[in-house]
């Protein structure tokens, strides 16, 4: 075994942070605040901020290394000095927001900067459902009661099922009548994810079965570090293996005939409809997402 070296912010013995936390405490303004956040190092956060005055803002601070090379997601050599951090992103120039012209801010573990931003701030976000949501629940109001946010924080929208449904259906090939019942409930579906929705439990299952439709027969035993990946990475990987039509993926090495996504996406469709009956009955009407 080679031996690999670790480095990380938080262990750096200059780590200022809870100074910084103190520092906020303490802040009467947004120059106070931001200030403060000057000291944060580890771990980056997304940081919001409302005053008295009706200023609002958000910051994500952080000591973020520039790489000379690479983007830290794998390991690299460490004799050469190619991939030393020879400094950090900017304070300035980290995602920011003061007083933003549309009135919203968000922040839901998503991509906190553009695709055009110039510093690499790694890769693990979530996907940008939850952000949209709000942002579709915010717009064109102009005055919220405490109610609407209670209502905004137990909406069930799915924009998860409302991106991917339409790709699982035009490749769904189904042949037996329960599958074409299923994919039927998922036509007339409004991608409101209630507990009492037979849809809503009909796709989690699909989801589920489709990863080792897709890739079991490629990683063996590593399918579970997939499973067990960020529902995010899945969700990456299924839409662009089904939106590029990516057979190397699709195909089962297990069998002599060449598999296509379409094949992979039916079989995780009839799997899915077997599992459910098997746990909840045959009256797919009956089916509720709380009892899966």
């Amino acid at each position: 075994m080679e031996p690999l070296a670790f480095r990380w912010t938080a262990l750096d013995p200059d780590d200022s942070t809870l100074v910084s936390i103190l520092k906020m405490n303490e802040a009467r303004n947004w120059d106070d605040f931001t200030t403060a956040l000057r000291d944060f190092v580890v771990p980056s956060q997304n940081w919001v901020y409302a005053d008295v005055d009706g200023h609002i803002g958000y910051y994500a601070p952080g000591r973020i290394p520039i790489r000379r090379t690479g983007d830290g997601t794998l390991p690299a050599d460490g004799w050469s000095g190619n991939a030393e951090w020879i400094g950090w992103v900017p304070f300035d120039q980290l995602p920011h927001l003061y007083d933003p012209p549309s009135h919203i801010i968000v922040t839901a573990n998503h991509r906190p900067a553009p695709a055009s931003y110039p510093y690499n701030l790694g890769f693990d976000w979530y996907e940008p459902y939850r952000a949209q949501r709000i942002v579709d629940l915010l717009k064109g109001r102009t005055k919220l009661t405490p109610d609407d946010f209670a209502r905004m924080q137990a909406d069930t929208i799915s924009l998860h099922a409302k991106t991917l449904v339409p790709l699982l259906l035009a490749r769904a090939r189904p042949a037996a009548d329960a599958d074409r019942k299923a994919v039927e409930t998922l036509r007339a579906w409004n991608f409101d994810a209630t507990a009492d929705s037979a849809a809503t439990a009909i796709f989690q299952a699909w989801f589920w079965h489709l990863v080792p439709a897709i890739a079991a027969d490629d990683l063996g035993p590593l399918i579970t570090d997939l499973y067990q990946a960020k529902f995010s990475f899945t969700t990456r990987f299924i839409i662009n293996t089904l939106t590029t039509n990516d057979t190397s993926w699709c195909d089962d090495k297990t069998t002599r005939r060449v598999e296509s996504c379409d094949d992979a996406v039916t079989k995780a469709l009839h799997e899915a409809v077997v599992d459910l009956t098997r746990r909840l009955g045959g009256e797919m009407d009956r089916w509720r997402w709380d009892a899966v």
